[in-house]
């Protein structure tokens, strides 16, 4: 998978970055708790998930642009 990066402004929630359309992301409708990537790539594999440093991140986590985030499969949580 590439890597997404996503310029934000600082102090937006996850949630924030979302509604605002800037991401390939959306938050899980099943567990929303989580945040799931929409690019197509991510749901052939079956499911990436949004983690920092293997941690799901929730939507209401502030989104901290001095770290690297990544997807990790659904079926590795």
């Amino acid at each position: 998978m590439g890597n997404h990066l996503y310029q934000t402004a600082r102090d937006w929630t996850w949630a924030r970055l979302i509604e605002d359309g800037k991401a390939l992301l959306a938050i899980d409708p099943d567990q929303p708790t989580r945040i799931l990537s929409t690019d197509k790539k991510a749901q052939k594999a079956g499911g990436l998930c949004l983690a920092l440093k293997g941690v799901p991140v929730k939507p209401t986590d502030d989104v901290d642009v001095d770290k690297e985030y990544q997807l990790i499969p659904l079926d590795s949580i």
